[in-house]
């Protein structure tokens, strides 16, 4: 047999002899790859199973009422938020202990205290940390310390590739090291950051942690009865009254600095604004800050006297001192036998509202009623005299007060030797100045003041009413 087989091998051409010898080599390369292929498989496999899947820890250990303290800031230097727990309430003490937003401060408390994250950093490497905003100058830091002073937690949080995500890192030494993901995140709105109330440099904005309800000004139920103004000197004095026309209404007199009708719409729309201002920021306290702000002597204050259901109808006072403008607010001190414990930054358009020109504030007072009809039927021609404001095109712009010195003066003209026609031809802004109108009782085509004033005059008889659009003066034909 092996005599056969060492023949055959005598036998072979030299093709037939490289044929076997790569059939050989094909084969033991093929039998080398399968054991490298075996050893991998059995690496790969072998570590799978010793690697444990991520998990998830707590990010802190204490409790929510464990908190006494939080400190909120940005890097190095900058603004602070400092809160301290004050009873169920939380106070700025960097607001000279004004009201924080207690909602604000426990719902921050409460999600690092609810909060978990990965087991294992996402890196530990110090040169990745800006990728996550992580660096002490990038982060924004929340510091909560106990009634002791004593630290709870440094928490530096950053962002990752979307403001969806948190990343956080711990500051103390004996802390995990490394950038942690929090894994309870759900959306901007929820994250950890969202809650720290950044500004778009991601630094922390102090007055968005202030209690808006902190800020009393005049309240909306309060009835003001007399109100002062003064104007860097200059005084108006007006006081509420029964509206002799109709009991059920009211009008503001003035009182100084001459006695005389109120203008209402601007009256109530200085009331208005100062019962819709909102403090934005606190400036200080009156003292030792009264004097620096300018509200000690202020130029300009007002002084409202009211009374309210609250105060079972007793007259209080609250007196508002203007002082400093600076970046469109201006500071405001509003004291009271109640109030008055800090200086708050309003909105400086108050001062608009609030401060203007004594004339604005005086108006002429309503022509009484027309009197008693002494007929059912009359034929009238009229001469109006209008006033910017009614939508009637006038000869020459004119305030009501001198639309009714005009008309007064006509008045006097036609119940005297003047002639009627030209003073219509002269005066009227009716645009058909010698028309007649005939009027009946009960007609609906005319104003009701001036029907019924045509209507109580006689024949030949001149009269003086106020419609919407202006003064009419008023002549009976027939």
């Amino acid at each position: 047999m092996a005599e056969e087989t060492a023949q055959k091998k005598a036998h072979q051409t030299p093709d037939e002899v490289i044929a076997s010898q790569r059939s050989r080599q094909l084969t033991i390369m093929a039998v080398v790859l399968l054991l490298l292929a075996g050893a991998i498989a059995a690496h790969r496999f072998g570590n799978r199973n010793a690697e444990k899947p991520a998990g998830t820890v707590a990010l802190v250990s204490f409790k929510d009422a464990d908190v006494a303290a939080i400190e909120i800031f940005a890097g190095v230097g900058g603004s602070k938020v400092k809160l301290t727990r004050d009873g169920e309430n939380w106070r700025l003490s960097n607001r000279y202990g004004a009201l924080a937003d207690k909602d604000d401060a426990a719902a921050l408390i409460k999600k690092v205290v609810d909060a978990k994250r990965l087991d294992r950093a996402a890196t530990e490497e110090s040169a990745r940390f800006a990728l996550f905003e992580l660096t002490y100058e990038q982060a924004a830091h929340v510091v909560f310390t106990d009634k002791q002073g004593k630290e709870l937690v440094h928490l530096l949080i950053g962002k990752g590739t979307g403001a969806a995500a948190d990343f956080i890192r711990y500051s103390a030494k004996d802390a995990p090291p490394g950038v942690f993901e929090l894994v309870d995140s759900a959306g901007v709105m929820e994250t950890l950051r969202s809650r720290l109330h950044l500004d778009t440099e991601g630094k922390p904005e102090v007055r968005t942690w202030l209690d808006a309800t902190a800020f009393k000004s005049l309240s909306r139920e309060a009835e003001v009865q007399r109100m002062v103004i003064n104007d860097k000197g200059v005084q108006i004095e007006v006081e509420s009254a029964t509206d002799p026309r109709d009991p059920s209404k009211r009008i503001w007199n003035v009182l100084k600095p001459e006695p005389g009708y109120g203008n209402s719409a601007n009256i109530d729309g200085a009331i208005e604004a100062l019962r819709t201002m909102r403090g934005a920021d606190v400036a200080g306290k009156p003292s030792p800050h009264g004097p620096e702000l300018g509200v000690a002597k202020a130029e300009r204050w007002v002084e409202v006297k009211f009374s309210s259901k609250a105060g079972a109808g007793k007259t209080e006072s609250l007196r508002f001192d203007f002082g400093t403008v600076k970046e469109h607010e201006v500071a405001l001190w509003i004291s009271s036998e109640k109030q008055g414990e800090l200086i708050w930054w309003v909105n400086e358009y108050v001062l608009s509202r609030v401060f203007r020109p004594i004339a604005d504030f005086v108006d002429v007072a309503p022509l009484p009623p027309p009197g008693p009809a002494v007929t059912d039927r009359a034929v009238v021609t009229h001469i109006l005299v209008s006033f910017t404001g009614t939508g009637v095109p006038t000869k020459q712009p004119r305030t009501r007060m001198e639309a009714r010195k005009l008309a007064l003066a006509i008045l006097e003209q036609a119940q005297g030797t003047a002639d009627w026609k030209a003073l219509q031809l002269q005066h009227n802004e009716d645009g058909a100045p010698h028309t007649e109108y005939p009027v009946e009782k009960d007609d609906s085509r005319w104003d009701k003041n001036f029907s019924s004033g045509a209507l109580s005059l006689k024949v030949g008889e001149v009269g003086l009413f106020e419609t919407q659009f202006g003064y009419h003066i008023i002549k009976r034909m027939e």
